[in-house]
């Protein structure tokens, strides 16, 4: 599980939205500490849910049978250790968010209802599995061994290895994709701040390398544009939050370029393209999609 930044302390919705609000304001002295939690491992066996109509979850949790992970897919895959006790639900599996909101939830009542929250002044955001657990300084410590002691209750196990404290500036995070932490603007003043993640722009990259390799030569240059064009309106509209127009021409060179390549060589050609293909032929003719050059979400009429 990951971290969140203290722009949205406080919010404890049991499903927030994945979108990120952006805090922008300068950097200050006492910051809030984070709680970085890891997912739970998916062999825990979990506490059955005591009710009504949420007991008949934990049997999923425990053991799913042949018929149901049949019914998940062929393509999906068990751990190692999952393969090996033949219990725990396939890696990638959708039963996994659902059974991660359900005993999650528990742990978000006990957590508030013990007075854990008002004690520590500690809110938990969660997504999934995902969580953080968002303090003021110095009482960081209570709240991870209190956040254990509840788990262990429930019977559920955290993942130690992905479990951390983190000082927020000084320290950079992720959550949900979204680095968390220290920024500086044009005029050199900090804020706290987000950004997409590293990892998640490489992977948004070799999708689209991937998709313009030669075993994709007999396909139309119409069909590629807009395979293209889905995936990267997918991917700018989650990642829209913070100063993103960097990363955005990066993305804008990488794809022009990679395409323009495929186009060349899917035809025999030689060059790179820049003249056969320019950009008005690829985004006017081809309707390749145009990353915004500035963040949708700024105002941008002058005062």
């Amino acid at each position: 599980m990951r971290i969140t930044p203290s722009a949205i302390v406080g919010q404890t919705n049991l499903q927030p939205s994945r979108r990120l609000c952006t805090n922008t304001r300068p950097v200050r002295s006492q910051t809030k500490i984070l709680i970085r939690s890891a997912r739970f491992d998916r062999n825990t066996k979990a506490a059955p849910l005591n009710g009504s109509r949420r007991s008949i979850s934990c049997t999923f949790a425990a053991s799913p049978s042949w018929a149901q992970r049949k019914s998940i897919g062929r393509r999906t895959t068990r751990t190692a250790v999952a393969r090996t006790k033949k219990r725990g639900t396939p890696q990638g599996s959708p039963l996994s968010p659902l059974l991660a909101n359900l005993y999650f939830r528990r742990f978000l009542l006990a957590w508030r209802k013990h007075g854990h929250q008002d004690q520590l002044d500690a809110h938990i955001v969660n997504y999934a599995d995902d969580f953080v657990i968002c303090c003021r300084p110095g009482s960081s410590e209570t709240a991870m061994v209190r956040m254990q002691t509840l788990m262990n209750r429930l019977g559920l196990e955290v993942n130690e290895t992905k479990t951390r404290l983190a000082r927020v500036p000084e320290d950079s995070v992720t959550f949900l994709g979204y680095t968390i932490g220290r920024f500086y603007g044009k005029g050199g003043q900090a804020f706290l701040g987000t950004r997409p993640f590293k990892k998640a722009v490489r992977r948004l990259l070799k999708q689209i390398h991937d998709r313009t390799t030669r075993q994709w030569y007999p396909d139309t240059p119409e069909n590629t544009v807009a395979v293209i064009n889905r995936i990267l309106r997918g991917w700018c509209g989650y990642f829209d939050q913070g100063p993103v127009v960097e990363t955005y021409n990066l993305i804008r060179q990488y794809v022009d370029r990679r395409l323009r390549h495929w186009l060349v060589q899917r035809t025999g050609a030689r060059g790179r393209g820049f003249k056969r293909y320019s950009q008005e032929y690829l985004h006017e003719t081809l309707g390749l999609y145009r990353l915004p050059r500035a963040r949708a979400d700024m105002p941008r009429a002058k005062a």
